[in-house]
């Protein structure tokens, strides 16, 4: 057997550990309770993909100072030009 095939079985997933529902509940509840403090998982939870808004919201944040602010500094003075190009 591949290393592969048993992890997939020992991790439930080709061959369940669980028979009935109560142990799969049971299951899913312990898998909860360890992860219930990982703070990415509470703030996916609350906000959705965290990481996608973000991303959209430093991107069009760093598209406004490109066509905005940026421009206008190097205008301003040759010292500056480094800094916004």
């Amino acid at each position: 057997m591949s290393l592969a095939d048993r992890r997939l079985r020992n991790q439930g997933i080709t061959r369940p550990l669980q028979r009935t529902p109560e142990a799969v509940v049971a299951w899913f509840g312990a898998v909860q309770a360890q992860t219930a403090d990982f703070a990415i998982l509470n703030n996916y939870r609350r906000f959705g993909n965290l990481c996608g808004q973000h991303c959209q919201i430093v991107n069009t944040h760093h598209s406004i100072e490109d066509q905005a602010i940026f421009p206008e500094i190097s205008k301003q003075s040759e010292d500056r030009t480094s800094v916004s190009a």
